[in-house]
């Protein structure tokens, strides 16, 4: 199964960071969309986030997730990134199944079940100004607590739109029975 299409909304400006952590005092970074924004009303089948080593040790698992504002989880991404894993600025891909979004849904990157102190840390890459139409949020634990971060949004990407699956080389199987 291969999925082609889409369009790619990029916000690719970046220069400075902020980290996640195995707990205090944040688990999670989310950008939210707001009345306006490209994002509201179309299907995102991916997203990506760039990051990059911080501190000490890091362990745990680093998903992406569409929430609701008040951080329902409406998907997880079908793939993680091994914390311990994470080197110089990269962009690491995540995958979901089609999601449409709605008014102040967030797509987030969630550093969880790590085990160590805040200390151990991963940057994500941000970019100076705020997104327009979005709204930047830290969050103390994976969906709860959030704050608003001002003067800041995500460099990420996300891709949206119409998609079609390429079914080359698959097979479908019949069975009759006959008494």
């Amino acid at each position: 199964f291969q999925e082609t299409g889409g369009t790619v909304f990029s916000q690719l400006t970046g220069g400075g960071g902020l980290t996640i952590s195995n707990g205090n005092p944040r688990e999670e970074i989310a950008q939210q969309f707001n009345a306006g924004h490209v994002l509201i009303g179309e299907t995102v089948s991916k997203c990506s986030f760039y990051l990059s080593s911080g501190t000490g040790s890091p362990s745990g698992n680093i998903s992406a997730h569409i929430r609701q504002a008040d951080g329902t989880n409406r998907q997880t991404s079908l793939e993680t990134v091994d914390a311990s894993t994470v080197g110089a600025e990269t962009e690491y891909n995540f995958t979901f199944t089609p999601t449409v979004i709605a008014e102040d849904d967030m797509i987030t990157c969630c550093l969880d079940n790590g085990t160590g102190t805040a200390s151990n840390t991963i940057t994500c890459v941000m970019g100076s100004g705020t997104m327009t139409n979005g709204t930047l949020y830290k969050a103390t634990a994976c969906g709860s607590g959030y704050a608003e971060v001002s003067g800041e949004q995500f460099k990420m990407t996300a891709t949206y739109g119409t998609f079609t699956s390429d079914t080359q080389g698959e097979v479908d199987f019949y069975l009759q029975v006959v008494d």
